[in-house]
């Protein structure tokens, strides 16, 4: 998982190219994580953290094999409701909602709207073509 955190820590710092704070390139910005008591603390701790956010508020991060919250699910009405609620509580940048094994997200702006799943490919998708635009 070190070697793995590690690897998204740099992703991150490259892609941002912060040209004064480098190694701590999310300094000032709020994240808050909803991991839903599945396998995604590691992102906060291990990643999140790192980086210097503020992580503050995040929810239900100690994975609990009994799940005894909700269902960590971003397509789950209740974890997507809850973690709406900690972003505009807490003045965060941006929410991010993990199913149990961390391969699926949610993201929540820092207004408290949705960005759905067809929306946030579209925005992944428009990130890869401007930096490899060539087919």
């Amino acid at each position: 998982m070190s070697v793995y955190a590690k690897h998204l820590r740099d992703i991150i710092k490259e892609t941002i190219k912060h040209p004064v704070h480098f190694n701590t390139p999310l300094a000032g910005f709020k994240v808050i994580v909803n991991a839903g008591n599945g396998s995604g603390g590691f992102f906060t701790w291990d990643v999140l953290d790192k980086l210097v956010a503020d992580t503050s508020g995040s929810l239900n991060l100690e994975p609990d094999r009994l799940l005894p919250n909700y269902i960590p699910n971003p397509e789950d009405k209740i974890a997507m409701s809850v973690t709406r609620v900690a972003v505009l509580n807490h003045s965060a940048d941006l929410g991010m909602v993990f199913d149990s094994d961390v391969d699926r997200s949610g993201v929540i702006d820092s207004t408290g709207n949705a960005i759905n799943v067809d929306r946030l490919i579209a925005l992944m998708l428009m990130i890869v073509l401007r930096e490899h635009p060539e087919p």
